[in-house]
């Protein structure tokens, strides 16, 4: 094993620091392991049932294992390479770079504090030594960093190639889940931080793995197809430039508890699964109920000042299907699926609701969906921040912010979900909403809306993507 790259350095680099070399005359001898971690399973069994269901599994520690043995050099060189190798054993975490022969890149390890299990000195003309190391690790080896940035227009309907709504990260390096590091540059055609310095708003994130770059597919938008029907309240249909569609369709009631259902055709649904569905739209005078296929309503409140997004829940499309993932799945395919949006309005005579579209974003199995409420500013003390930050990798989220007074960079709270992360074997699709009302809204100081913020249309934010790919196996490949 005298060819290989072995060594403990300072951190995850094409070209680190080297703390202790472990090639030439401490080269690794026959017994060095570095054999993938055993996979934990929690699992259950009911007397009632065959089998077993597996509640959780999770990797242990790696065991590395290193056989070194030194059969020449003078007896205070072997000291001094021992001491140096000994106090970085002793630290709670170190890097053990690790590349074997013929491979292109690097692994790393992040070692945990280990001990000698053997030190053997033959005392011979020329002293010799052969130590044995167990050093325990995390169970996966990292590779070197893999970044990019795109930029993202605030259009479900945009062009693809301005990324509507989303982009999509290249295929995945590694052999399993990489959690992902996003930072998103705030709008630069609208007030500074919108998706992220209000308490009042949430911002949503969500990754989903696409298997061999196929099978899943991209969001999917529908608008109402019709006027619809309804008791108490009436219908039009007419232009907007606030729209994403150009179009509304404005609902007015004439009394409280009206309501209305508009008919909706989404096209095309490729395969059967669950989606969490957004409505984007404007409201004015009163709370809403709003129901779209067979998720549970929810209730909405706005403000006249423009459209906003709004959180629908979760359904099933097509409805009442069995997921494609499925291996028993027998559903037969649909190419459109028609639904229905129910409006109710709830308290005030007069209200409006004007409706853009739909957004159906797909969740469930590979796929992870994060809601981040967002962080107040104090205008007295700080400017608005610049940047927002999931830091998947570390698990933290805040806002970045380039003032003078302040803290650089302050927690966000308020997660909901999983944070992104990226899968080898495909690319992953991310989406992204930077402004979504919360549901149950007040009035006044108190509101979950801000009445001086809409959604902002067609403005672009620049997300800076980055993740280090985690290994099972060794090796610095794809």
């Amino acid at each position: 094993m005298s060819d290989c790259i072995l060594r403990f350095v300072d951190r995850i680099d094409p070209s680190p620091t080297v703390l202790f070399d472990f090639a030439g005359e401490w080269g690794p001898r026959v017994g060095t392991s570095f054999s993938p971690p055993r996979l934990r399973r929690q699992s259950q069994v009911s007397s009632f049932a065959d089998g077993s269901w597996e509640a959780s599994s999770t990797y242990e520690d790696r065991q590395i294992v290193i056989e070194l043995g030194k059969y020449d050099g003078s007896p205070m060189e072997h000291a001094t390479d021992l001491q140096t190798l000994l106090r970085i054993l002793d630290r709670d975490e170190s890097w053990l770079m690790w590349q074997p022969t013929a491979t292109d890149d690097p692994v790393f390890f992040r070692t945990k504090r280990a001990d000698t299990s053997v030190v053997d000195m033959m005392l011979t003309a020329a002293p010799q030594r052969e130590v044995s190391l167990a050093i325990p690790a995390h169970p996966f080896a990292f590779g070197l960093n893999v970044s990019g940035v795109v930029e993202i227009l605030n259009n479900a309907l945009g062009d693809s190639v301005d990324n509507p709504m989303g982009a999509e990260v290249p295929w995945a390096k590694g052999d399993v889940e990489s959690p992902l590091w996003l930072a998103f540059q705030t709008p630069a055609k609208y007030p500074p931080a919108v998706a992220f310095n209000e308490a009042k708003y949430r911002s949503v994130v969500s990754s989903w793995h696409i298997p061999n770059g196929i099978g899943v597919p991209d969001p999917i938008t529908a608008a109402p197809t019709g006027t619809g029907v309804g008791g108490g309240t009436t219908a039009t249909f007419t232009a907007d430039a606030t729209m994403t569609t150009g179009n509304r369709y404005r609902v007015t009631t004439s009394s409280i508890n009206a309501s209305r259902i508009l008919p909706i055709t989404v096209t095309p649904v490729a395969g059967a699964r669950d989606y969490r569905v957004f409505l984007r739209a404007k409201l004015s005078g009163g709370r809403v109920s709003a129901k779209v296929g067979n998720a549970f309503a929810r209730l909405l409140r706005g403000t006249a000042v423009g459209p906003e997004w709004f959180d629908l829940g979760v359904t099933r499309l097509p409805t009442a299907s069995v997921e494609d993932s499925d291996p028993f799945n027998l559903s037969p395919p649909v190419d459109t699926q028609d639904m229905s949006l129910l409006i109710q309005f709830l308290d005030t005579t007069g209200a409006t609701i004007d409706i853009d579209l739909l957004m159906f974003i797909p969740v469930g199995p590979d796929c992870r969906y994060a809601t981040q409420s967002t962080y107040p500013t104090d205008p007295g003390n700080y400017s608005d921040p610049t940047m927002a930050i999931l830091d998947g990798i570390n698990d933290r989220r805040y806002a970045s912010w380039s003032a003078a007074v302040g803290d650089q960079n302050r927690y966000m709270g308020g997660l909901e979900g999983d944070l992104p992360t990226v899968r080898p074997g495909g690319p992953t699709k991310l989406s992204f909403l930077p402004v979504v009302a919360f549901e149950n809204n007040g009035t006044g100081n108190e509101s979950g809306q801000n009445a001086e913020i809409p959604d902002p249309l067609n403005t672009t934010t620049v997300v800076s993507w980055s993740y280090f790919p985690r290994y099972l196996y060794l090796r610095g490949v794809e």
